[in-house]
């Protein structure tokens, strides 16, 4: 029996020797693996040319470019990984508008926020990166690189004296004394004052929102950001001595001091993660995403637990009646994007909108079938505007649609205001030694002759048009607003503001980015959860899409050559709208070039 008992104590006691062992083994295995696990540094490179949304590669152009849409579903990404505490950010020679560096510049503070570290590194910096880069925790610029303060370029191209020359002549009708869309093709030598007056006025803004931004990031007084801007070039050793950067290195040097920052101590491995790639870089994988997207309901930016969702709708470009066999990009075609609208309003799972604006306007018509169909998917789901760089006269036409509107301090909005053209080529045809022969029926026949001017009784039928036009315009500005028409037109008149000024003068309601946007539109929605997904629309691209690229390249090629690049996209809106003999537009003046 004393055996038995002695034999059944053996046989536990290995059993809970084994069972430490095994522990023993588990936990310095834990350990070990602990020991071995990387941390993940997200790299965000961002260079070229930087756009609302659309395809980050299209045929035929130069280069890939970066969405904000990509920016924002990367950063939207990192910020739900609770493990990372650092960011990289390499800014390479990039051109990004004024609303596109707020816009950044937000999802930068959001990121410094909740606790994560940003370190960026300045290739070749203009005032355009270096504004944003003035709020991240560390800059790096590389060796030989200078910093460009080259202030808020203006500029605006008279080409009457070449339309001369080729043997057209535009006449143009108008609403609004400010409305200087037309004044490239009738004025020879100089601007009128207005366009004078209002052209002076957003330079101002636009270069004093430069001074404030960087000053408070750096903590530095207005007047020294001013001498910075008088300097116009900052040399490398000069940027180290005022302490507009903290280091000057190499590429790899900035991402191996991070590494080794991260891993102090700790004896862990670093595992950098590239969220966004700005290079030249095309492959078969880009062609096949292009020939198979736009199948889709929509481009998911963030997905979330709950099923209720945010949708992001893009109103990029120009805004024209119907596409034709071959989408452009770049421009909004009324008909398909009421379609996208039907779509979101059906869709049960969406429980608001944003309506991302990016539009210098075009047919008074689309824009007006846009506005109607915008009214009535907010009458079921609220939709806020959030305008980006761009939201004016048609854009912010179609802006009254929504209930509140949340604009950039840089944003170029307002121009309120209508037009008309009706182009001349009589004498072009004779150089060309064409003749045409009118002949037709009926007093409105006169207005598809472009070999003579207009009648004055079909000019004044034109005038009232507009002026019915700019009436109704008014009209929609006066409901959004809820003030009256008079005070309405008091502020419109075709003028253009920057967001600050058009808050100060009631037509936008917040300033603010998408990020806000998209909170506001969570609140009137109802959405308690916030772990809601985000979803954008129109999905992009389609192939045919794509191949719109070839006729990108082909006019940018054009514009290299002539210089004309503001006013080809002009007379483009003509063609692209020519449903009437006189092209009505609400646009704002193309040949202003904000860089």
């Amino acid at each position: 029996m004393k055996k038995l008992i002695a034999l059944s104590c053996l046989v536990l006691s290995c059993s809970i020797a084994a069972q430490d062992s095994e522990k023993s083994e588990t936990t310095t295995e834990q350990i070990t693996k602990k020991k071995s696990d990387k941390l993940e540094l997200p790299v965000i490179s961002i260079s070229g040319y930087v756009k609302e949304s659309g395809p980050s590669v299209e045929l035929g152009s130069y280069f890939r470019t970066t969405t904000l849409q990509q920016i924002y579903k990367s950063f939207q990404s990192i910020l739900k990984n609770a493990d990372i505490k650092n960011v990289a950010l390499y800014l390479g020679p990039t051109f990004i508008g004024s609303a596109g560096q707020n816009e950044l510049s937000s999802q930068i503070n959001e990121l410094r926020s909740k606790g994560i570290k940003v370190h960026v590194f300045l290739q070749e910096p203009s005032q355009f990166t270096y504004t944003i880069a003035a709020g991240c925790d560390s800059i790096s610029l590389a060796p030989n690189s200078k910093i460009f303060f080259f202030g808020v370029p203006l500029g605006v191209m008279l080409i009457k004296g070449y339309l001369e020359r080729m043997g057209i002549d535009v006449t143009i009708y108008k609403a609004g004394d400010y409305k200087g869309a037309g004044e490239p093709y009738t004025e020879k030598y100089d601007i009128s004052k207005y366009l004078r007056e209002e052209l002076d006025q957003v330079g101002d803004d636009l270069y004093m929102s430069y001074h404030k931004r960087i000053a408070a990031a750096k903590n530095m007084s207005i007047e020294k950001v001013k001498q910075l801007f008088d300097k116009t070039i900052i040399s490398t050793e000069e940027a180290l001595e005022l302490k507009l950067v903290d280091k000057i290195q190499t590429r790899d040097e900035w991402l191996k001091s991070i590494e080794n920052e991260l891993t102090k101590g700790t004896g862990a491995q670093v595992k950098t993660k590239e969220y966004i790639k700005s290079d030249m870089e095309f492959n078969l994988s880009d062609l096949f995403g292009m020939i198979f997207a736009g199948t889709g309901q929509g481009d998911t930016l963030k997905s979330g637990k709950d099923k209720s969702k945010i949708a992001i709708l893009y109103a990029d470009g120009a805004i024209v009646d119907s596409e034709g066999s071959t989408p452009i990009p770049g421009i909004i075609y009324a008909e398909s994007f009421c379609k996208t609208i039907q779509k979101i309003e059906e869709d049960e799972n969406i429980k608001g909108v944003v309506l991302r604006v990016n539009s210098p306007g075009g047919s008074a018509t689309a824009s007006e079938v846009i506005w109607q169909k915008l009214k009535k998917l907010d009458s079921v789901k609220p939709v806020i505007v959030s305008m980006a760089g761009v939201a004016a006269s048609g854009g912010y036409y179609i802006s009254c649609g929504g209930r509140k509107i949340v604009a950039e301090s840089d944003t170029i909005t307002g121009s309120i205001g209508v037009f008309g053209a009706h182009v001349i080529r009589n004498y072009a045809y004779g150089y060309a030694g064409v003749k045409l022969i009118h002949l037709g029926k009926g007093k409105g026949v006169e207005l598809f002759n472009d070999n003579q001017p207009l009648s004055k009784e079909m000019e004044n039928l034109i005038t009232k048009e507009i002026k019915d036009i700019y009436k109704q315009f008014k009209g929609r500005v006066s409901d959004a607003r809820n003030i009256s028409t008079d005070e309405v037109e008091k502020i419109a008149q075709g003028r253009i503001y920057t967001g600050k000024t058009a808050k100060e003068k009631g037509l936008v309601d917040e300033i603010g980015g998408l990020s806000r946007a998209i909170e506001l539109a969570a609140e009137a929605s109802g959405i308690k959860d916030k772990d809601f997904g985000i979803i954008s629309y129109p999905k992009h691209p389609s192939f045919g899409f794509a191949m719109g690229g070839m006729h990108g390249m082909k006019n940018r090629a054009n514009s290299e050559i002539t210089g004309f690049e503001s006013e080809l996209k002009n007379l483009e809106l003509l063609f692209l709208n020519k449903r009437t003999p006189i092209n009505i537009l609400m646009v704002m003046p193309y040949l202003l070039e904000i860089k």
